[in-house]
């Protein structure tokens, strides 16, 4: 079992934000997430391994359509040579 987390912040140079009144900012975009992830794996004999993996993250922005939860959850099969 694998935990992880990331942080990232991105800054626009030309895009405005928006106001919570839907007009445009005078400061331009700027997008901060903070997320994490867990992966799991089970095998029953060191060479195939059953693996899920289930991701979140919350984005923190000045523009409401770009602040946003996302998520997602895979599961699928790895083969070690």
């Amino acid at each position: 079992m694998a935990l992880s987390g990331n942080l990232e912040n991105d800054w626009y140079f030309s895009r405005p934000g928006v106001n919570p009144d839907g007009t445009l900012s005078t400061a331009t975009l700027n997008a901060f997430a903070v997320g994490g992830g867990l992966k799991a794996d089970w095998t029953p004999n060191n060479v195939v391994y059953l693996v899920i993996k289930a991701n979140v993250a919350r984005t923190f922005a000045n523009d409401p359509s770009v602040a946003l939860w996302s998520g997602a959850v895979s599961a699928g099969i790895e083969y070690s040579f």
